[in-house]
């Protein structure tokens, strides 16, 4: 069965925190550390499931109009929504 291993987003060190405070406060991902030869090139997060989402810091990004990335949230929609709203 084919199935992603990991997500990785391109970020702006001005919004670097933000992204991982949404990934972790919010959407309640876990914090990893990466494989040694990546420290400080990348931050990594792991949902419940095993993906991963990794975001790394480029000045360069330019944001996108369309792309995006899609979660499903189930069960989970009301505590992610009163987080937002906290």
């Amino acid at each position: 069965m084919l199935r992603f291993d990991h997500v990785n987003l391109a970020v702006r060190g001005s919004q670097l925190h933000a992204e991982e405070r949404f990934l972790t406060e919010i959407l309640g991902m876990e914090h990893i550390e990466p494989p040694e030869e990546l420290v400080g090139r990348a931050r990594w997060f792991r949902c419940e499931d095993g993906i991963e989402v990794h975001l790394s810091e480029d000045d360069s990004v330019v944001p996108s109009t369309r792309g995006h990335v899609a979660i499903v949230l189930g069960d989970e929609l009301s505590s992610v929504a009163e987080r937002l709203r906290a």
